[in-house]
């Protein structure tokens, strides 16, 4: 499975690196909602700095709708040829699982210095857990995504979809995400690992359980 999940995953990393239809647009509006931001609020980045681990963490979950969702999409455009194939259906939602990481992963590295530079925040000191915070809501939204995308992907109507299922099961991770970013500045340090060992829960629960029932996923 391992084997076939490695190949996947080179298959469709090549087809992004020739196409680009899935970080750059993701990349452009996150930048953009950025950009709104700073020019939505009033009181300049003084005011808009308390706000500044929500806003990071919006801008990353709503420009990582359209990478994450079109991960299972160019395979529902195509028919059901990969779904077919005489290979473990495990393999299939770890490869996509492995992709939607890494693009968000360097969706959130172009991101979060964007969002510190327009929003005036300068990232915390404990610059160790700040990173283990983005990792740890990164592999959680991306492995909700990739099986909520599964779900969705032979759907007539997955483009709203998937959105309205994603939103709803991501919100204790982005609560998580969320409130780890601001017990960094200081406003609730002792529960800082309280709230990262929340996401390390929801990252397990998102990754092991649609790989055990993926078959049964795809054929919804």
């Amino acid at each position: 499975m391992l084997k076939a999940a490695v190949w996947l995953f080179w298959k469709d990393l090549s087809l992004e690196l020739r196409g680009r239809e899935l970080l750059l647009p993701a990349a452009v509006f996150g930048l953009i909602i950025a950009m709104l931001y700073g020019f939505a609020f009033d009181g300049g980045q003084q005011a808009l700095r308390p706000m500044f681990p929500g806003l990071l963490w919006l801008g990353i979950f709503f420009s990582s709708f359209l990478a994450v969702g079109r991960a299972f999409g160019v395979e529902a455009e195509a028919g059901q040829q990969l779904l077919m194939a005489p290979i473990d259906r495990g393999a299939i939602f770890l490869a996509k699982l492995a992709l939607n990481i890494l693009l968000t992963l360097v969706l959130t590295a172009v991101l979060t210095p964007a969002f510190a530079l327009l929003l005036g925040a300068p990232l915390p000191r404990a610059t160790w857990l700040f990173l283990w915070t983005l990792v740890l809501g990164v592999v959680g939204f991306a492995a909700a995504g990739s099986a909520m995308g599964a779900l969705t992907a032979q759907t007539r109507l997955r483009e709203l979809l998937l959105p309205a299922l994603l939103l709803p099961f991501t919100s204790p991770l982005l609560l998580g995400a969320v409130s780890a970013t601001s017990a960094l500045y200081g406003k609730s340090p002792a529960q800082l690992g309280s709230w990262l060992w929340l996401m390390a829960v929801f990252d397990g629960i998102f990754i092991l359980v649609p790989l055990l029932l993926f078959e049964y996923l795809t054929e919804v």
